[in-house]
């Protein structure tokens, strides 16, 4: 029988007619397990994570077939400590069961910076210097005394140039009021301890300085002024280096 005749018979038809129905059911059965396994056409919607706490993150998600992926940290003094701040893939984006949700948390400790210095700067040069180190500008008190920064407080108390601080704080700056033409009245510093004269001369547009290299912190507060120069009473022109340099009692010079 030749190939012609063997095409055209009933045996071969039947036999060609079987195998497309077989390779057909094959595919069709393929399909039907790729869209079971696959979950085609089946999407989840993403829910908004922002402003939820690390710590509540895991009870959050467990309604959703989803997993997450913390991947990155910033410094926002706006938003609470510990919240997400942004997440991908976007709110309401359609994912397929579990997928991974990278978020972004604003930390929980917050960046610190040293405090520079700012004494005898003008109030502009100080402003421009505390927004480069990411502080931002208090109350302003001022006191009689020349146009440059006298002294510089966080929380009401003097902080030293290099003191770690945490970015965004506030600093209170003492300013001089720059009433030239005036004289000013040396203040009484006798009987207070370093941190008392300390203010009181500030208070009255001078800076104290001493001669004591090793004066400490629990010195400041426990010796005396014993003695000052200038004296109290007198006056000192503004145009002049507007200092007071004090003696303490009991305590050797050198």
């Amino acid at each position: 029988m030749s190939w012609l005749q063997f095409i055209k018979s009933k045996t071969f038809v039947k036999h060609f007619i079987l195998a497309l129905v077989v390779v057909g059911g094959i595919l069709w059965s393929s399909f039907l397990l790729l869209g079971y396994f696959t979950e085609h056409g089946q999407y989840i919607k993403i829910p908004n994570f922002k402003g939820v706490y690390v710590s509540d993150v895991d009870e959050f998600i467990a309604d959703f077939p989803l997993e997450y992926e913390i991947t990155d940290s910033v410094y926002n003094l706006k938003e609470p400590k510990g919240v997400v701040l942004e997440q991908d893939p976007a709110v309401d984006a359609e994912v397929k069961r579990g997928r991974k949700i990278y978020l972004t948390v604003n930390a929980i400790i917050n960046q610190q910076v040293p405090m520079p210095n700012l004494v005898d700067l003008s109030e502009r040069q100080a402003t421009s210097l505390l927004q480069t180190y990411g502080l931002e500008i208090g109350n302003k008190y001022y006191v009689p005394g020349l146009p440059p920064v006298l002294d510089q407080k966080f929380k009401g108390q003097t902080i030293k140039p290099g003191t770690l601080i945490d970015k965004g704080s506030s600093i209170d700056l003492v300013l001089g009021s720059n009433t030239k033409s005036s004289n000013l009245i040396i203040p009484s510093l006798l009987g207070l301890n370093f941190e008392e004269a300390k203010e009181a001369a500030l208070e009255n547009g001078y800076r104290l300085t001493y001669n004591f290299k090793n004066l400490n912190a629990a010195d400041s507060l426990t010796f005396v002024i014993a003695d000052q120069l200038p004296a109290a009473g007198s006056g000192q022109s503004l145009a002049t280096d507007k200092q007071i340099e004090v003696r303490f009692a009991g305590q050797d010079s050198n």
